[in-house]
């Protein structure tokens, strides 16, 4: 993995952060609703450019490995490989 990878990977993580951090906004007490409304419309844009500036520094090859592994379809298909036979035994 090259140094760019690595930073949009950080990148990707703290896009991840931001949205999380949306859950613990209405559970502060020092905003009013409208400082809250404020910080949570903050967040989410900018977890949101934040993930897509690291997907578009992560790169194409990256993404195309991932993306079958992402896909809801192909989560309970089974691999070619595991569709052949075995020939560790021998047969009778």
């Amino acid at each position: 993995m090259n140094f760019k990878q690595k930073i949009a990977g950080l990148i990707v993580i703290v896009a991840f952060l931001l949205w999380g951090a949306v859950l613990l906004i209405p559970f502060i007490d020092v905003l009013d609703i409208t400082q809250k409304a404020a910080v949570v419309t903050f967040l989410i844009i900018a977890g949101e450019v934040l993930l897509w500036l690291g997907v578009l520094l992560v790169g194409r090859e990256v993404i195309v490995r991932y993306k079958s592994k992402l896909f809801p379809k192909n989560w309970f298909k089974k691999s070619k490989e595991s569709n052949s036979p075995k020939k560790d035994k021998p047969s009778n």
